[in-house]
């Protein structure tokens, strides 16, 4: 492919590579500028060990890093397209943003990547299953992992092969972009800007466009649901408990007359006379006893029986 570098100096950096180059970017939303000092002494041991030379894009340009290694070259803005595209890439070390494995797939270049936020996670574990890349993951990072990441996706011919295969897939269209690109805008212009294509959307006010209203009555109807559901339970609840009170009542009015039973006392009562002559008279449930004592006085003594009693002396 036909590249065209934004500098000469650039051109002959990444030519002048006997044994071709490594591509690395973060992207536009990743400063790595701004990264820790611990993970960029980690990088530069890393490329510092690499037969390959390195162009890193690195916002703070060229000079900002005193202990560069000779293969490593830094640029504030790179050409990602044009370079992705040159025959003598080996391999892209990225973030993993959606654009860039675009990118990556259609130049079919083999990639490491190592996730920041957002869908770079996502991405890189597609391109893994894939099988054009391999993911590491920077909180793991060490200046060993990353050599060894790169040399294999450059050493492993698997991740080049499956690489291309996607390359294919990505380039096979009816037509060139560009040209269906050029063919919708003056399609547009042609219609006086095509309004039958566009969403209705467009035409609803702020409440319908974010759905405020059904989110109002999702609320709503939300907490009536949430207020029946208390009611209902606390309903149940006491019934629960007035059930459970009755039932205990109960059980203690059954174990309190199973012991008179075992006493022997019924709910009627006997009196019974007790003479001292000899003759008592007994009834089935009601006896009057009357006992004359030595002295006169007499007593009348009440119990209760639960069978007949007869006795005489």
């Amino acid at each position: 492919m036909c590249v065209s570098l934004v500098s000469e100096d650039l051109e002959q950096f990444v030519s002048g590579a006997d044994m071709g180059f490594i591509y690395v970017s973060m992207g536009s939303s990743v400063l790595t500028a701004k990264m820790p000092d611990m993970l960029r002494h980690m990088f530069i041991r890393a490329f510092e060990q690499l037969p390959y030379r390195v162009l890193w894009k690195w916002e703070a340009g060229e000079g900002s890093i005193a202990d560069l290694p000779d293969n490593v070259r830094l640029g504030r803005w790179l050409p990602q397209q044009d370079i992705l595209g040159h025959h003598k890439i080996r391999a892209f070390v990225t973030h993993g943003g959606l654009l860039s494995m675009f990118e990556t797939v259609y130049h079919a270049v083999p990639v490491v990547t190592m996730p920041v936020f957002c869908d770079h996670d996502a991405n890189s574990a597609k391109a893994v299953i894939d099988g054009y890349a391999l993911k590491l993951e920077l909180q793991e990072l060490t200046a060993d992992k990353l050599v060894w990441a790169i040399n294999q996706v450059i050493h492993d011919s698997r991740y080049r092969d499956e690489v291309r295969k996607r390359s294919k897939l990505l380039r096979d269209q009816p037509e060139h972009p560009l040209n269906r690109a050029i063919y919708w805008t003056e399609y547009v212009l042609r219609h006086k800007g095509a309004y039958h294509l566009q969403s209705p959307a467009k035409e609803y006010c702020f409440v319908q466009y974010y759905l405020i209203d059904v989110a109002l009555f999702c609320l709503i109807a939300g907490y009536i649901c949430a207020k029946l559901f208390i009611k209902l339970n606390s309903v149940m609840i006491r019934l629960i408990v007035s059930h459970i009170t009755n039932q205990q009542s109960s059980n203690e009015d059954g174990v309190t007359k199973m012991k008179s039973e075992a006493n022997g006392f019924s709910s009627g009562s006997a009196e019974i006379t007790l003479r001292r002559n000899g003759n008592i008279v007994s009834n089935s449930n009601s006896v009057s006893v009357e006992r004359t004592i030595s002295n006169g006085e007499s007593h009348k003594i009440g119990a209760c029986l639960t069978n007949g009693i007869k006795q005489r002396r």
